[in-house]
């Protein structure tokens, strides 16, 4: 089940506009396995009553849909659900499709792959399919160490494996799913995908959001309040559509700059011969 909140003026309903009072409206969206409860908040006066929505929510109130601008109060026991997980997802489908077509061109590109507590080591075994230099920044080092060994006996490939985040000095793409919280030592064509903004600035192109494309299905369902992106999140982990796991995103941003998989991979051509 997802519970998503939309609160608006009187005014946004004409029906509702001569009630001195608020008024809340409930939807319920069915699509295959998916089931929305959908509160619409109509605020009459300037406060809302929290708890009113609490016990709608029930169960959910802790986990409500709705978009940032809506700001609960600490004492209400409601809380904004927020997910990164298929953000990771994202990140790591757009540097690995960038690295798959410049790859068509240059194998030799050096990759980085930080990944502090060895959380993605699946990632390794994709990686070398599209380079023959790997840098592998972990804290958890006994964890890579036997299954890269098994894949440089299989592909020939050169896979470093430190502590030090010194070593990604010489990458030209670096991976790092989970939240950049140092300024990596990089070069400032290095492009870098992540999955949320990096706490501290960072040399390079950090690509940290992207612009998803929701099937006809989705959008017919989604709450007009939500943003695409936000409610592809919730669809993913929450109601379980894992299908959004493969997906490529139709825009990676980077400090305001949108560019596509296609411009990024021909930039990292470009930059991995200079």
């Amino acid at each position: 089940m997802l519970t998503a909140l939309t609160i608006k003026d009187y005014y946004d309903n004409k029906s509702y506009r001569l009630l001195k009072f608020d008024r809340i409206q409930l939807e319920v969206i069915r699509y295959n396995n998916i089931h929305i409860c959908h509160i619409i908040y109509y605020k009459y006066g300037k406060n809302v009553k929290w708890q009113k929505i609490r016990q709608l929510a029930g169960s959910e109130s802790r986990y409500i849909l709705c978009n940032n601008k809506i700001e609960f109060p600490e004492n209400s026991g409601l809380k904004r659900y927020t997910t990164n997980l298929l953000k990771e997802r994202i990140a790591e489908n757009s540097a690995t499709e960038v690295l798959k077509r410049a790859s068509m061109s240059d194998k030799n590109i050096a990759v980085g792959l930080y990944d502090k507590n060895a959380v993605k080591t699946e990632l390794a075994e994709i990686f070398v399919n599209y380079t023959n230099q790997l840098t592998i920044i972990t804290q958890d080092t006994e964890t890579y160490y036997q299954m890269c060994q098994q894949i440089m006996k299989n592909t020939g490939a050169v896979i470093r494996i430190k502590k030090e985040l010194s070593a990604l000095k010489n990458c030209q793409l670096v991976i790092v799913p989970q939240k950049i919280c140092e300024p990596l030592p990089v070069q400032s064509n290095t492009i870098i995908f992540t999955a949320e903004k990096p706490s501290v600035c960072q040399n390079g192109y950090v690509y940290f959001h992207y612009i998803l494309s929701l099937n006809d299905n989705y959008k017919e369902i989604k709450p007009h309040s939500l943003s695409d992106e936000y409610f592809a999140q919730a669809l993913y982990d929450k109601g379980h559509q894992y299908r959004l796991g493969s997906a490529l995103p139709m825009l990676c941003i980077s400090d305001g700059v949108h560019s596509t998989i296609n411009e990024i991979s021909r930039f990292l051509i470009k930059s991995a011969k200079e």
